[in-house]
């Protein structure tokens, strides 16, 4: 979005949040278009395959004796899914067999991600598909994504649960999501009014990424940060500040 544009999108944005958007609701059971009880259906596990092979073959390099995994994560592997859910594929690899310049790794991987996105708009019942690589120790869908509690794994390489999907116990703290949410719509907005160089919207975002790392690593994924994170990305404040750098 052109700054001008963001700059209308943002006058009003304060108090515009609508009840869908913020709904946190948790689900009594995993979602029945993906899921067959807790077995994943045979039709969504293959063309998930379909998809991470072809992402493999677009990167180029990492042969089928390198690949150890296929997974998924995120909220349709839990019962935290919504309309604004999309499924998160993950190839994994060591990344020590290829290279020890782990930061030049990552940003090569993380461009091959945006050209493929930018290429392929895939969905599966009706859900959006990201693709991702990361480390086999990593923090995206890895050993490290294991020790966020209550974050599920799939293997749909091996058809198996990794860390099975577990319900909220407890309530959500909206009003702690509610100011966080506020707070960073606030910043991205005055950003946008006193035409703020790109760094700056560039910061913001880092920082809005460590926030809900943090919040994930330290209580989990029904932590106040990650489901600010999840409310910014529904009312497109992530992908707006995103187009500033």
């Amino acid at each position: 979005m052109l700054k001008n544009n963001a700059h209308q999108s943002f006058r009003n944005r304060e108090g515009a949040i609508d009840q869908a958007i913020f709904d946190l609701t948790t689900e009594a059971q995993l979602h029945p278009k993906i899921w067959d009880g807790e077995t994943l259906r045979e039709n969504v596990r293959n063309d998930l395959l379909n998809i991470g092979k072809k992402f493999q073959k677009y990167i180029g390099f990492i042969e089928d004796n390198r690949l150890v995994d296929i997974r998924i994560t995120g909220s349709l592997t839990n019962y935290s899914y919504s309309d604004y859910s999309d499924i998160d594929v993950y190839l994994i690899i060591d990344f020590n067999k290829f290279t020890k310049d782990y930061k030049s790794f990552k940003k090569l991987f993380r461009d091959k991600k945006r050209e493929w996105l930018e290429a392929n708009k895939i969905k599966i019942e009706g859900y959006d598909v990201e693709v991702g690589v990361d480390d086999i120790r990593g923090p995206l869908c890895g050993e490290r994504s294991f020790n966020v509690k209550n974050r599920s794994h799939y293997s749909i390489l091996y058809n198996k649960w990794l860390t099975k999907p577990k319900r909220l116990t407890g309530p959500i703290n909206k009003k702690q999501v509610y100011k966080i949410v506020r707070d960073i719509t606030r910043e991205f907005r005055i950003l946008v009014e006193s035409n703020a160089d790109r760094k700056k919207f560039r910061d913001l975002f880092s920082r809005a990424v460590k926030m809900r790392r943090g919040g994930m690593m330290e209580e989990g994924v029904w932590s106040s940060r990650n489901l600010a994170w999840k409310v910014l990305k529904r009312t497109g404040v992530v992908k707006e500040i995103t187009s500033f750098f």
